[in-house]
């Protein structure tokens, strides 16, 4: 069990310096919004399995409060371990000090605590902030066949809900129904 658990934290731990590297690059318009992407990766216990999905994007000429943010549906396999996690990076000029994350599916409310998160300040003072959490099994069950998804990422003021697109619902229906 306790090697379970620190085999997750370090998954989690690569997952986020992967995607760092991976975001670095693209457009900042919402044009790739609910694409898949799956990769592999060999790794000294295995080979490692990702699939995600990207399900929201703002872009910085949005809003000068939130400028930029990505939201993901990520799964992590890699031997008998499977790890299915919401991914969040914000880049703006102001911290958020992002403490919990909301998902409301249907009409079940799922709040998980966000655990070290990644902040750093980059080029011209802007900030970064991001993290991966679990998501617990119910939530994936309702992912499956919902018909909408609400996600509210809250710290120290309170974030303003994401109400994710109908034409998206579908996508990210068939992202997990073979979880």
């Amino acid at each position: 069990m306790c090697g379970k658990r620190f085999f997750l934290g370090m998954l989690v731990m690569y997952l986020g310096t992967v995607i760092i590297s991976c975001t670095s690059t693209g457009s900042s318009s919402n044009d790739d919004l609910f694409i898949v992407k799956e990769s592999s990766t060999k790794d000294i216990k295995g080979t490692i399995f990702d699939k995600s999905i990207k399900i929201y994007k703002r872009s910085p000429t949005m809003s000068s409060e939130v400028w930029g943010m990505e939201i993901s549906f990520i799964q992590r396999t890699s031997g008998d371990i499977t790890a299915n996690m919401i991914y969040v990076l914000y880049l703006g000029e102001k911290w958020r000090f992002y403490d919990k994350i909301q998902i409301k599916i249907d009409n079940s409310l799922y709040e998980i605590p966000i655990e070290n998160p990644a902040r750093e300040v980059r080029s011209r003072g802007n900030v970064l902030e991001q993290f991966n959490v679990l998501l617990p099994q119910p939530a994936i069950n309702g992912l499956k066949n919902c018909s909408s998804i609400i996600i509210q990422i809250d710290g120290e003021k309170k974030g303003e809900p994401i109400q994710i697109a109908s034409d998206g619902i579908p996508k990210i229906n068939s992202f997990w129904q073979n979880k």
